[in-house]
């Protein structure tokens, strides 16, 4: 059970940390395939802001949400590699009787 809770754990931090750096990763090759594409370009919604501040905000916030998988998936790990170490343990240790 012990396991389970520990994958599950480990899973979901992991999921959360790839999706906040895969989205924040995105932001940035959209604002330089963007720039490449048309460089002397100043339509479109975010004509007013700078588009580079808004990307940089938004690749923050992205960032912050990867942070909050951090803590599951170093929870996770810890709890799979002290299981594993148990049980690297109980095989190595002779059997008592």
């Amino acid at each position: 059970m012990r396991t389970l809770i520990a994958m599950v754990l480990f899973l979901a931090g992991l999921g959360v940390v790839l999706y906040g750096l895969g989205s924040a990763l995105f932001e940035l090759i959209g604002l330089y395939s963007s720039a490449l594409s048309d460089p002397l370009s100043s339509t479109g919604p975010e004509a007013n802001a700078e588009p580079a501040k808004v990307v940089g905000d938004r690749m923050w916030r992205f960032a912050l949400i990867g942070m909050a998988g951090v803590p599951f998936l170093l929870i996770g790990s810890i709890m799979l590699s002290l299981g594993f170490w148990a049980r690297v343990r109980r095989m190595v240790s002779p059997a008592r009787q």
